[in-house]
């Protein structure tokens, strides 16, 4: 019990001084209030800068936000090999956050059997040929 303790009393002393960051935390708690609908609404945020200045602290402390008021959030590192790679990252993140995506996971899976299969007609000597 006493750790438990000493860990969320070290969390809130970390967020209380969390410095630098209050203006993108502000601009992110507001957009949460908008409704999704709105012309001025904003569904990507995108965070880049030198190692070391607290953008990981930081998009923390945003899906944080979004956890709160029960609204959904991703993140994505920049290293993606390319788009379905980052379609892959979005809906395992959405999915651990309880968003049913059957309909995308079949046509996922329909995607990954035809690439299969394209690349296995694409190789010499598969089928006894070549």
């Amino acid at each position: 019990r006493g750790s438990v303790g000493r860990r969320e009393r070290l969390r809130r002393r970390q967020r209380e001084h969390f410095v630098g960051r209050r203006g993108e935390l502000a601009v992110f708690e507001a957009n949460l209030r908008r409704d999704p609908g709105a012309d001025d609404y904003e569904f990507v945020f995108h965070v880049r800068g030198q190692a070391g200045v607290g953008k990981s602290t930081l998009v923390r402390r945003w899906r944080g936000q979004a956890e709160e008021r029960g609204a959904l959030c991703v993140l994505l590192a920049d290293e993606m090999p390319g788009p379905v790679a980052v379609m892959t990252a979005i809906a395992r993140d959405l999915s651990r956050q309880g968003a049913e995506l059957r309909e995308f996971d079949k046509r996922l899976e329909t995607y990954w059997q035809r690439r299969r299969e394209a690349e296995s007609a694409a190789l010499p000597g598969v089928d006894g040929e070549g």
